[in-house]
């Protein structure tokens, strides 16, 4: 395995910008290698992937198994469960019915929602659909009932102006689900089989069809860091949050007709990928994350850090990336984009493969290499992200309860950005989890030296202070 590692990251760091045509063999080949390599590094039971590119399937293969205990094998059948990735759906619904002029991103919620509090009337659908909305989150309140979720959450304070800033927020999801049924007089899943899969049910779920076959368990580490089953309920109430779940032809076949402008209108689908301003600046869509590679736009999103979509737009290119869990945090996200990589020179991302790289030698060479390798590739690449790149791996190493690699990382990153408070912050949490409360205290109070607003520092300097 650190082979082949060893030489995706050697090729990522080494071969021309110039346009790479695809060449089906042998770049299913680098693709199929990668994969193997991801899913053994993070211990990735099962997945599923794909490559589209001008309208045509040009990767697609199955790996690993759905369910450990029977020995179940991924298949072209497997049902993977989207968690928030189900927001590009509801997303596209939204605009579905803007182009049929049966709601405007602009409408205030209170023409759709009678039982709204005062406070939440004049929030407009496009604070909703941009997570802007400053509405307080379902997932903070415990409740086994949508009448007592809106109760504890409806008796919550609005946290910032709508449109101010972005902040993440299943509540948001929650309305949309409710507007979807009031405008179409349907329940939000006839809807959306409805207007993106023909009505059909076939290989697609929601989450309460305990009927649909095929289902891939989702495996996590526990406490031990041992895998084991873990199952997400999502109540109905919240499927548009994160309730759908399919198979890989499934997600192609929309895909496709996505690209085609099957859905909606190319303006209104580049309204829908139109990045949303928000006062605090954030690159985010309506529901779509959006961003650039070598200044190529792209917009996709991701689930339960487990599932992963990224579209190339100008490149007519898009990778999904279905797996059932991990043992180590796998960032589907950056597997995507390097799988992007391999496809089109002109998405190598300089960072993720100088990561890649020094992953695999802070984990099967030594710290000693990895610095050599930094040194090398910050000499080369000095517009890669490296202050990034080192706090990730420091993270990575703690998760694999590698505590000393993790704070010679984090250290280094501190000599390379000493104004940073976020790198002391992170060497100070390496030192807390190895036990050395002295050192924890000293890099926090740096940190919150550098930044009096950091409320994490702040926070863990007190609990610190008060047992020593």
């Amino acid at each position: 395995m650190r082979l082949v590692l060893s030489y995706i990251a050697v090729f990522f760091l080494t071969y021309s910008s110039v346009a790479q045509t695809y060449n089906d063999r042998t770049v299913n080949k680098e693709i199929d290698g990668y994969i193997t390599a991801v899913m053994d590094r993070y211990k990735i039971p099962g997945a599923a992937v794909a490559v589209l590119q001008n309208g045509e399937v040009r990767y697609q293969n199955y790996y690993g198994l759905s369910d450990l205990e029977n020995k179940t094998p991924v298949t072209k059948n497997t049902l993977f469960k989207l968690h928030s990735l189900s927001k590009v759906f509801v997303s596209t619904a939204v605009f579905q019915l803007i182009e049929e002029d049966k709601l405007a991103l602009d409408d205030v919620l209170s023409m759709y929602l009678k039982d709204l509090p005062e406070a939440w009337r004049q929030i407009q659908i496009k604070h909703l659909l941009t997570h802007s909305s400053g509405l307080p989150d379902m997932v903070r309140f415990e409740a086994d009932s949508e009448e007592k979720h809106r109760e504890q959450v409806f008796a919550a304070e609005i946290e910032f102006q709508p449109g101010d800033q972005f902040r993440y927020n299943q509540t948001n999801f929650w309305l949309l689900n409710r507007i979807i049924k009031t405008v179409t007089e349907a329940s939000f899943e006839d809807y959306i089989l409805k207007g993106q899969f023909n009505g059909s049910k076939q290989l697609l779920a929601f989450a309460q069809d305990k009927t649909a076959g095929h289902r891939a368990l989702e495996y996590f580490p526990n406490e031990e860091g041992v895998l084991e089953v873990k199952d997400f309920d999502v109540p109905e109430y919240m499927y548009g949050a994160a309730g759908i779940a399919l198979t890989l032809d499934t997600f192609i076949a929309w895909n496709k007709r996505l690209d085609a402008d099957g859905f909606m209108k190319p303006e209104t689908k580049a309204k829908m990928w139109t990045p949303f301003t928000y006062k605090n600046e954030h690159p985010f869509a309506y529901s779509w994350e959006v961003g650039s590679i070598n200044n190529t736009p792209y917009v996709g999103f991701s689930g339960g850090t487990i599932v992963s979509l990224r579209k190339f737009k100008t490149k007519d290119l898009t990778v999904i990336f279905l797996t059932t869990g991990y043992r180590y945090f796998s960032g589907v996200n950056r597997a995507s984009m390097y799988i992007a990589g391999l496809v089109d020179a002109e998405l190598i991302n300089r960072s993720i493969s100088i990561r890649t790289d020094m992953e695999e030698q802070l984990l099967n060479t030594s710290v000693e290499a990895a610095l050599v390798s930094y040194r090398a590739n910050k000499k080369r690449y000095p517009e890669a992200a490296f202050e990034e790149i080192l706090n990730s791996l420091g993270y990575e190493m703690m998760r694999r309860n590698q505590l000393a690699k993790a704070i010679k990382v984090f250290t280094l990153n501190t000599e390379e950005h000493p104004l940073s408070w976020n790198v002391w912050d992170s060497l100070a949490e390496g030192y807390e989890t190895r036990g050395d409360t002295s050192n924890a205290i000293r890099n926090y109070k740096k940190s919150v030296t550098l930044n009096p607003e950091n409320q994490h520092g702040i926070e863990q300097l007190k609990k610190l202070e008060q047992k020593n």
